[in-house]
């Protein structure tokens, strides 16, 4: 029941501070602050949203104490306070400022005759400090500065323009713009609608310290300053970070990412403060933690992921149990090993890019395993000493890619790397042999070597382990030595099998006949260009690539390799590129892609005019 006389009725879009005010102008024509004491309640306190005060507020007006409470920031802690449901901090609220929208205030004095303090109502949404545009009027919300003891009152018909004139000139100087996406979804969760189920799972004061954030840093740059921006750009902050943020946590991660790839790194080894900026550095202090939601959890996984840290190193708190990058310094380093070769050989492994800088990282596991190579690494030089055979036999073993460069393929492979084999390489080669040939302690009398074996059945030595990897020729045996050189055959077993299996030319004679290099060659027969015969295996998986004369022709017939230029056209390579480049036509295969320039055999016809 009320205790004041006549009855005023709360209405169900004003906090109740809005309708103490209104209650004070209608019983007794005055100002809030008297009449709050006259009916028992400290003014501060009703500002400060203090349970007490909303009670006696409800209780003298005969009003129901839920439908006050529901619109008014209620004080449950320190710089806490709870509206609608959810618990808010008080950098959430405009307080001490008051906000307004002055075509509201024009609508509220039409609506009621009497002093406009009876009349206007102070939006309860209004109080939130994210809230700066009326979603009817599509306006900027006014906001007054607390500018003397009680101008937190929220006494809109003192602290507002007057009707007519005054206030329409306000309303007129307001600019108009459409509501942020941020407000729409805050002041909707509020009145207990479901937005992305994402933002949902967090708090509604870390969702808008995210995007108010982001927005901040992605509008205004890295250096910017949220606590010096105007409301307008606070407004546009919020427009944008939360544009990123309803994306979800794969949006947000994929925004952070391009933000690290569009930094311009140099020389320099840059950190997480100088990529992300404030982005990074608001969030990193002891008392930010957890204050920016799902985002702080997602740019410390960015970090993670993209900075080649030590373990153990700590971001937005949480510690990195293991190193998950390296650079090439950080694992020459670890590792003990020279950076340049390292680099090289990296490079070669396609873990680097080859115009790398000293921040560019990578994946550390992957990286150790490079290094493990490189410090049992085996150069060409020494290939015939670690594989126990003459160095014929060891270039056909790189030619024919029983053994692999540490480089692989890679036509850009430099230096040690392009000639040097990985201790594990010769190691199974080595194991093959041994498996392929028991150890005996004297061979038949007519057994051979493989050099010897390969002279008499004219082929090479690398076509004998062919064949034998390939399970084709029995009955080989090894006798006490090193490697190869241990390997004894049957020389007569061998010499059927070449003229009746190794029908067709090797990879040596089809690739001298196009006269491109080893990779290119191979380029081009993985590439589906050059077609081989394959040799199945006997046993095994070994498999034997041999090349028909007539499709070694028909590739010779439609590319040219720049070293076959002064042969076909008596030009040096360098001028016939010259001469392709100037006609602004690009080789069907590049040097980057296969190792060698390839022509059209049409274009450079049609270039040089013949």
């Amino acid at each position: 029941m009320s205790l004041l006389k006549p009855y005023f009725a709360f209405d169900a879009l004003e906090s109740a501070l809005s309708f103490a005010a209104r209650l004070a102008t209608f019983h007794t024509g005055g100002r809030l602050t008297a009449f709050l004491r006259d009916v028992g309640i400290a003014p501060m306190a009703m500002v400060s949203g203090e349970p007490e005060a909303v009670a006696r507020l409800a209780e003298v007006s005969g009003t129901d104490r839920a439908a006050v409470e529901h619109n008014t920031p209620i004080r449950v802690g320190k710089r806490a306070y709870r509206l609608r449901g959810q618990v808010l901090p008080a950098e959430l609220f405009a307080r001490p400022k008051t906000a307004y929208c002055p075509a509201c205030l024009h609508a509220d004095d039409q609506a009621i005759d009497g002093h406009p303090a009876k009349a206007r109502r102070h939006r309860w949404f209004w109080a939130l400090d994210v809230v700066r545009t009326c979603p009817e009027h599509g306006i900027a919300l006014v906001r007054l500065d607390k500018d003397f003891h009680d101008g937190e009152l929220l006494e809109l018909g003192y602290r507002a323009p007057a009707p007519g004139a005054p206030l329409m000139a306000e309303i007129a100087a307001q600019p108009a713009r459409p509501v942020s996406p941020l407000q729409t979804y805050v002041v909707s969760r509020l009145e207990g609608q479901s937005g992305p189920a994402w933002l949902d799972a967090q708090t509604l004061d870390c969702v808008v310290r995210a995007a108010e954030l982001l927005g901040a840093v992605v509008a205004f740059g890295t250096s910017v300053n949220l606590a010096e921006l105007t409301d307008e750009q606070r407004d546009e902050a919020g427009r944008v970070g939360f544009s990123i943020i309803a994306q979800g946590e794969v949006g947000v991660r994929a925004y952070l990412n391009r933000m690290f790839d569009a930094f311009e790194h140099g020389s320099s080894k840059p950190g997480p403060q100088k990529i992300f900026g404030r982005l990074y550095t608001a969030m990193s202090g002891a008392r930010s933690l957890g204050k920016h939601g799902a985002l702080t959890d997602i740019l410390g996984e960015v970090i993670f992921e993209r900075f080649a840290l030590e373990a153990g190193t700590e971001v937005l708190g949480k510690t990195l149990p293991e190193r998950r990058l390296h650079t090439v310094a950080s694992l020459a380093s670890e590792q003990r090993l020279d950076p340049r070769t390292l680099r090289k050989l990296l490079i070669a492994r396609g873990l680097v890019p080859s115009d790398e800088q000293v921040h560019h990282a990578f994946d550390a596991q992957a990286g150790r395993t490079v290094a493990a190579q490189m410090q049992r690494m085996v150069t060409v030089i020494s290939l015939p000493k670690a594989l126990g055979c003459s160095r014929p036999l060891a270039d056909q073993l790189m030619d024919d890619r029983l053994l692999t460069p540490l480089a692989g393929d890679r036509p850009d492979a430099s230096g040690r790397t392009r000639k040097a084999v990985a201790q594990d390489e010769i190691d199974g080669v080595r194991a093959r042999v041994a498996q392929a040939a028991p150890l005996v302690t004297t061979a038949p009398a007519d057994f051979v070597p493989i050099a010897k074996a390969a002279e008499k059945a004219k082929c090479r030595g690398v076509d004998v382990l062919h064949l034998l990897f390939g399970g084709h020729l029995h009955d080989a045996v090894r006798v006490e030595g090193e490697g190869l050189a241990a390997l004894r055959v049957d020389p007569a077993a061998v010499k059927v099998l070449v003229r009746d299996l190794l029908t067709g030319l090797s990879s040596q004679k089809a690739f001298e006949t196009l006269r491109v290099p080893n990779e290119a060659g191979w380029a081009l027969v993985d590439r589906g260009v050059l077609s081989s015969r394959i040799i199945p295996p006997e046993k095994g998986t070994h498999l034997v690539h041999r090349f028909e004369a007539d499709a070694v022709a028909r590739v010779a017939a439609d590319l040219i390799s720049a070293s076959r230029s002064l042969e076909l056209f008596g030009m040096g390579a360098e001028s016939l590129s010259r001469r392709m480049r100037h006609a602004r036509i690009r080789p069907a295969f590049s040097h980057a892609e296969i190792g060698a320039d390839l022509y059209r055999r049409a274009d450079t016809h049609r270039v040089l005019g013949m």
